[in-house]
C-alpha cells in the first residue's frame, strides 16, 4: 500500500457481540454509522444492517477472508474510515487476532484500534448463572483441541464449536471413557429470538445431534485436577506379563522430559503405557504417540488408554525406527524398549528434530556400551547425562524386614548444546 494514502486511515477491528443487534455496545454503533467501508461475513453485514439501515450506501464486502479484505481496502484509498466485523467479542477466539497481526507486520500506518463486544461465553454462562472464573474457556472453531483430557480434570469446560458437530463426536467418546456422569448444555442461537439451550447427558446428544454453530458447556461432577507430579502408584495400571516402567523409575525419567503442556512426544518400546498415560496427563494441549510392536503390549495400551481417560495418546503399531517416518516430529522422547535398535532410533529421532530431548532407560551392558560409542560421536553438538539408580523396597518376612532390591537402571538424557539450540555452532 502507498503510504500517503494510508497515513490518515483507521481502521477498527469490531466485535459485534452473540448477535442480537440489542448486544451492541454504543461504541460499536458510532462506529459502523461513520465507517466509509465495511467488510464481514454475511451475518456480521446482516447485524450491522439493523442498527445502520442505510448500510448498503457505504462501500461494503461480504467476506471473512483476510486476504480478500485487505485487498477490498487497497482497491479503495478513498475510504479513511473502515470498520472489519468479527462475532463475539475480539479479544477472544476471534479471527480478529491474525487480521491484527497481519496490520501489525505490513500495514504499520494504518491506525489500528481493536473494538470489544459481548462475548458468547459471557452471554451464555451468565445465562446460566455461572461465573467465568470458574470455567475453562477453548474454542474447537478451526483448531484441533483434545477435549477429553480437558473435560476430566476441570469441573467446567465451555467450548465455541465449528461447523462439524463436534458435541456427538464429544458425547461418544465420554461414553467410550466411561465419563457418562458428564452434563452437557448446548446454546444455539444465543440471543436470537430463536435461541435454543439443550442441556442432556452424553447418550441423549449421541442419539440427538446437534448441528450449525454453536456453544457448549461440559460439566464433570468427578473432575480431578492435574497431577502436580509424576508417579501414578503401578498397581494401578492393567500389565499382564508386559514389562512396564516403574514408579520410581518413572518419575526420575519423566522429569528429565522438558515437557509443555502443548508436546508432541513419542514414547518407544511402550509396554503397558505407564510412561504414555503419565505423559499424557501432562500435556493437555499435546500428544504422546505410543509406539508398540506385540499384540499383548498392544491390547494393554488401549486398555490403560480408556482407563485414565488419556484421549491424546494415540497407538501406533510397529517397530522403530520405522515406525516413527510418518510421525509429526516430536518435541521430546522417551525410550523405553528399542528392540535392538537404539542407534538407528536415536539417528531417526535427532534427524526429524536434533534438538528433542531424548530420555532412555535400559539395564544392558551393551546399550551402556553403545551410549558412550555414541557420547564420543556426538560430543560436539550434544551433552549426555548417565546415571544409574538402584531401589530398594522393604517386604516383611515374618516379624523382620528384609531389603528387596530392583534391577539397577540406567537412565541417560541426550540434550542439544544451548550453543546448538540457539542456532550457533560451538566447535
Amino acid at each position: 500500500m502507498n503510504e500517503r494514502k494510508n497515513s490518515k486511515r483507521i481502521i477498527h477491528l469490531v466485535g459485534m457481540g452473540p448477535g442480537a443487534p440489542e448486544k451492541l455496545t454504543a461504541e460499536t454503533i458510532i462506529i459502523l454509522k461513520k465507517a466509509e467501508l465495511i467488510a464481514g461475513s454475511v451475518r456480521m453485514l446482516e447485524q450491522a444492517r439493523k442498527v445502520v439501515p442505510n448500510l448498503d450506501e457505504k462501500t461494503i464486502l461480504a467476506s471473512f477472508r483476510n486476504e480478500e479484505i485487505i485487498q477490498f481496502i487497497e482497491d479503495h484509498p478513498e475510504c479513511t474510515n473502515i470498520a472489519i466485523l468479527y462475532s463475539g467479542n475480539v479479544g477472544r477466539y476471534s479471527g480478529a487476532e491474525s487480521m491484527r497481526r497481519r496490520l501489525m507486520q505490513e500495514y504499520m500506518t494504518f491506525d489500528l484500534k481493536m473494538i470489544p463486544g459481548i462475548s458468547a461465553s459471557t452471554e451464555f454462562l451468565t445465562k446460566l448463572g455461572i461465573p467465568e472464573k470458574d470455567v475453562l474457556v477453548e474454542s474447537v472453531h478451526g483448531r484441533d483441541v483434545r477435549l477429553i483430557p480437558l473435560i476430566k480434570t476441570h469441573r467446567y469446560v465451555l467450548v465455541f464449536l465449528g461447523e462439524g458437530d463436534t458435541v456427538t463426536e464429544t458425547a461418544k467418546k465420554l461414553m467410550e471413557y466411561g465419563m457418562n456422569l458428564v452434563r452437557i448444555t448446548v446454546g444455539l442461537r444465543l440471543s436470537y429470538p430463536e435461541e435454543e439451550i439443550r442441556v442432556g447427558s452424553p447418550r441423549e446428544f449421541v442419539e440427538q445431534p446437534v448441528t450449525g454453530l454453536a456453544i457448549a458447556l461440559f460439566e464433570n461432577p468427578e473432575a480431578r485436577a492435574e497431577p502436580k507430579s509424576y508417579g501414578i502408584p503401578d498397581e494401578e495400571f492393567t500389565r499382564g506379563k508386559v514389562p512396564m516402567t516403574k514408579r520410581d523409575v518413572r518419575m526420575l525419567s519423566l522429569s528429565r522430559m522438558e515437557l509443555e503442556e502443548d508436546s508432541i512426544v513419542y514414547d518407544v518400546g511402550a509396554g503397558t503405557g505407564s510412561v504414555s498415560v503419565e505423559i499424557g496427563q501432562r500435556i493437555p494441549y499435546g500428544t504422546v504417540y505410543a509406539i508398540e510392536r506385540e499384540d499383548e503390549a498392544l491390547a494393554l495400551l488401549e486398555e490403560n488408554r480408556k482407563k485414565f481417560s488419556v484421549d491424546n495418546m494415540e497407538i501406533v503399531r510397529g517397530e522403530a525406527p520405522q515406525a516413527l517416518e510418518e510421525l509429526p516430529d516430536p518435541d521430546a522422547v522417551f525410550i523405553g524398549g528399542s528392540g535392538g535398535n537404539l542407534g538407528a532410533i536415536i539417528e531417526a529421532v535427532l534427524a526429524k528434530n536434533p534438538f528433542a530431548p531424548i530420555v532412555i532407560n535400559t539395564i544392558t551392558l551393551e546399550s551402556m556400551a553403545l551410549m558412550v560409542e555414541l557420547k564420543e560421536q556426538f560430543r560436539d553438538n550434544y551433552d549426555f547425562e548417565i546415571t544409574e539408580f538402584a531401589v530398594t523396597h522393604l517386604a516383611e518376612a515374618g516379624s523382620v524386614h528384609m531389603r528387596r532390591p530392583d534391577t539397577p537402571v540406567m537412565i541417560i538424557k541426550i540434550k542439544a548444546r544451548e550453543g546448538r539450540q540457539n542456532g550457533r555452532d560451538d566447535r
